[in-house]
């Protein structure tokens, strides 16, 4: 069913499976209902869909631009009309809200050589029953090395 060219796979949990990016290096754990899309030519994430509304984005771009952590923060909570949940480590930042008719949640690793991110989106009348799933996707997102480009 998830047909994933130049990616590791192993099931950590029934019902899961274990994504990560060749390129970047990153990993994240996902429902096995998700269907993947067509990986791009250069390989930097994939989008992941779930017949339920669930919209998975994982992707790493280099951080050609020398980004701060706050910086790349301010600049993606411009993509939330509002902001429920904030947090935030030495290299990561995870921001949850909505825009529109939809739940969003972000979280992005940010290093010398490259930005790591993972989007969550899904309808805001799904959000909160979802939650638990929601936060364990989060949680299982893991950066491949952030100081090289790649």
């Amino acid at each position: 069913m998830l047909a994933l060219a130049g990616a590791a796979l192993a099931g950590p949990a029934p019902g899961t499976l274990r994504y990560c990016n060749a390129r970047f290096g990153f990993c994240v754990t996902l429902p096995t209902d998700l269907v993947a899309s067509p990986e791009p030519a250069n390989g930097d994430g994939r989008e992941f869909r779930q017949p339920r509304g669930l919209v998975v984005t994982v992707s790493g771009i280099n951080n050609v631009l020398s980004t701060s952590l706050e910086r790349e923060q301010q600049e993606r909570s411009g993509d939330f009309d509002a902001i429920d949940h904030h947090a935030r480590g030495r290299d990561w930042f995870l921001l949850s809200g909505s825009r529109g008719s939809e739940a969003l949640l972000l979280k992005a690793y940010i290093g010398e050589g490259s930005i790591q991110g993972l989007r969550l989106r899904l309808p805001l009348a799904e959000a909160e029953r979802r939650r638990p799933q929601l936060q364990a996707i989060a949680a299982s997102f893991r950066p491949g090395d952030l100081s090289a480009s790649h």
